[in-house]
Formats: C-alpha cells, sequence, structure tokens
C-alpha cells in the first residue's frame, strides 16, 4: 500500500475527532457563592463585572479572574435583587431587598469602590423595595423599579429621587438610555417612559408588562408583555411597529443603534427571536426545552449571548456558535445574562436551588469542557495508536511479500 493511502487512512480515522457532531463550551471561569445570585452586570468592554445575591455580599471581579477584585458584605437582611454598572465602569447601582438603594463609585487603578450614597426610608423596609435598577451609561442617572409599583429616578448627586411615579401594584422591569435621557418601566398596568423630569406617557394601561429595553439615545424603545407582544416606540409616544410573538416576553434587550431588538420567550418552552425594530416579521433563532429567560445583544447585533432556565447559547450571526449546560440540577435555574458591547465577553448568574449559586464569565471564543478535553485526548491516542499499528501491518506485509518474491 503507498505512503498517500496511508495517510489517507490516518485522516479518515482522525476526521470526527477534529470535526465533532456539536459545538460545546465551558466558563473561561466561575465563582461559587453559597447561597443564590440574582443579578449580574458587565462594563462595555467587558473588563469589569458586578454581581449580588443572597449571601448579602457585593462583588466586583475583573474579567480574569474567579476571585473578587473587590467584596462587601451588606449584612443584616440586605441581600440584593438586581445590580447595574455604568458602561465605562465607573459606578454601579445596587437595589437590596430591605428597601436600600446603593450607589458606588468604582476606582479601576486600586480596584475599591467608595459609597457614594444609600437611598434608605425607615419604615419602607420590608415592602416596596427595589425590584429591578439600571444605570446610564457613565452612572450619572438611574432608574429604580420597586415592588409596590413605584419608578423611581436618581442622580449621581444625590441619594434623594429626582423624583417618583406611583405606575402599578409591582414593576418588573426597568431599562434606561445611555445618555440617561430617558427611561422605561414594564408593570403590571402597563409600560411607562420618562424623562428627568418624570413621567411623558403610559401605554397598554391594565395589561401586564414583562420586559424593556431602550437604545442609547432614547429615540427608540422596546416593551414586551405576558402575551407575546412587542411593542416599539419613540419618546412622543408614537407607536412605530407592532411585532406578535407566541408566548410571554421574559427579556429584551436592543442594539445602540435601535436598529435589532432581541426577545427571550417563553412558558413550558422557550424561543429566542431577533427582529428589526421596523420589521413585523421576527427570526427564530433558537428553539429550547425550557423557557428562555434573559438575552444579551451585541453593538452591532451580530452577536447574542442567550439563556434558558439551565443553558447558555452564544450566537453570530443568527447561528448558534457554541452552547454549554451550566445548571446541572433540577432545581436550579439562570437568572441574568450580560454581554459587552463587542460581544467578545459574557456573563450569567444561577440561583434558585441549594446548589446552584454560582457566577459564570465566557468567552466569544469556545472553550471545549474538561471532560470533552479528556476524551478527545483519548481518541486521538487510540486513533494514533491504531494508524500507527496499521503502517506496522502494512510494513510487515509488504516485507513478507517481497521476501515469498525472492525465494520463488
Amino acid at each position: 500500500m503507498r505512503k498517500e493511502t496511508v495517510a489517507l487512512l490516518a485522516v479518515l480515522l482522525l476526521l470526527p475527532i477534529a470535526f465533532p457532531e456539536a459545538q460545546r463550551s465551558s466558563p473561561l471561569w466561575k465563582h461559587e457563592a453559597k447561597d443564590g445570585v440574582n443579578s449580574v452586570s458587565i462594563s462595555s468592554d467587558g473588563k469589569w463585572l458586578v454581581a449580588g445575591g443572597n449571601e448579602t455580599y457585593v462583588w466586583v471581579f475583573r474579567n480574569d479572574h474567579e476571585k473578587p477584585a473587590w467584596k462587601y458584605q451588606l449584612g443584616g437582611y440586605s441581600y440584593v435583587n438586581s445590580v447595574a454598572i455604568s458602561a465605562d465602569g465607573s459606578y454601579f447601582l445596587i437595589g437590596c431587598n430591605d428597601g436600600k438603594v446603593i450607589l458606588y463609585q468604582w476606582n479601576k487603578e486600586t480596584s475599591t469602590a467608595t459609597l457614594v450614597w444609600t437611598y434608605y426610608e425607615e419604615g419602607r423596609r420590608v415592602s416596596p423595595y427595589p425590584r429591578t435598577v439600571a444605570i446610564s451609561g457613565d452612572g450619572s442617572y438611574m432608574v429604580v423599579g420597586m415592588t409596590n409599583g413605584e419608578v423611581a429616578f436618581f442622580s449621581k448627586e444625590s441619594g434623594r429621587p429626582l423624583w417618583i411615579e406611583k405606575c402599578g401594584y409591582q414593576v418588573i422591569s426597568v431599562a434606561i438610555s445611555r445618555d440617561g435621557k430617558y427611561a422605561v418601566a414594564a408593570t403590571d398596568n402597563g409600560a411607562f417612559v420618562f424623562n428627568k423630569d418624570g413621567k411623558i406617557f403610559s401605554i397598554g394601561r391594565g395589561s401586564f408588562f414583562t420586559a424593556t429595553a431602550v437604545s442609547d439615545d432614547g429615540s427608540v424603545i422596546a416593551v414586551g408583555n405576558r402575551y407575546g407582544k412587542i411593542i416599539i416606540l419613540d419618546p412622543s409616544g408614537k407607536q412605530t411597529d407592532e411585532i406578535q410573538l407566541d408566548r410571554c416576553i421574559w427579556s429584551l434587550d436592543i442594539t445602540p443603534d435601535g436598529r435589532y431588538v432581541v426577545a427571550a420567550t417563553g412558558e413550558l418552552t422557550g424561543k429566542i427571536f431577533k427582529c428589526l425594530s421596523s420589521d413585523k416579521e421576527p427570526s427564530l433563532l433558537i428553539e429550547t426545552n425550557l423557557p428562555a429567560s434573559a438575552v444579551s445583544i451585541s453593538s452591532d447585533g451580530s452577536k447574542i449571548f442567550a439563556a434558558d432556565a439551565q443553558n447558555v447559547y452564544f450566537l453570530e450571526n443568527g447561528q448558534t456558535v457554541w452552547q454549554c449546560h451550566v445548571v446541572k440540577g433540577l432545581d436550579g435555574s439562570i437568572e441574568c445574562v450580560d454581554m459587552s458591547d463587542t460581544g467578545d465577553y459574557m456573563v450569567a448568574c444561577t440561583a434558585r436551588s441549594e446548589k446552584e449559586h454560582n457566577i459564570y464569565f465566557f468567552q466569544a471564543t469556545p472553550i471545549a469542557p474538561k471532560e470533552e478535553q479528556k476524551g478527545i485526548n483519548i481518541m486521538v491516542i487510540a486513533g494514533g495508536l491504531i494508524v500507527v499499528a496499521l503502517v506496522i501491518a502494512l510494513l510487515l506485509r509488504h516485507r513478507i511479500s517481497r521476501e515469498i518474491e525472492l525465494e520463488t
């Protein structure tokens, strides 16, 4: 047998190893907390992330290590419901279950946080408390949604709200434009849009809205409700589009220019959609066996990071690049995901379980799971041994044939 034939056999043997059927990935690192992690947020460059949960700790991480660069225990019963870091990484905001809203300034050079202010009213410790928070790109303005249906708007200059608006019985989601000029809230009594002076308008009064997103300059606003409808608006209150999906909208995100909107939907099963904000025909990207819970999109709209209850998915140009099975148990859940502007780095956190309470940091380039790496190494060794055995057998056969020819 010729050398070319032996080489071809080797390639055929190693082909399944080089090109596995499904691309899987694993976190670059994970941080194991002692209790559920409810919220995580990443800076626009992906270098810093802040997280918090039921352990009463607030953590700030560099993107290159699972050990916190800074941590602080709030103490008492101040577990963290929601966190948000400014796009430039200079400020982060925390909403706690005991009614506190806390703003910190972050020093990147020294990896230390300085308390700017704490909003807290005695007698409001149990209810209302902040369920969801959002912060502008430079940390100048922030919006907070309360469990009693109030929406509060702050500036970094004072721990007293610039205004508070009663919007419903509970606020589910809030968002703020990167320039801080507009804020939006999804409540059980409609969706509300605000500027720095207070409410501008509301839509869908009496309807249960669940998700919000707003472009960097506030010119495009997206709100989603429990019936699968996404409404696209401008700051004047004009409805520019309406997209009907087939189930509850759990999460929305939008590109800085407002061109693309992504949605995570689900009840018993889930779907991830990508939509042009000016087009009523959404593209179905993923169908999952579990409700889709969270979604984030890169600035140019090409990359998407999404999650169902147990898995995360990274997509580029509408195709799934890799996925990772994060939650191993049956009762855990992925609570939140976020992604850097370029889509190179992404984070997720888990809660609602005795065991699943972690922070996960991923990169766009897939990292083979350890068990898969071991499996590939074993397959490579086995394949190599087979090729070597075949080569030896062929050489022996050739030698025996030559000896028989010489004897005859």
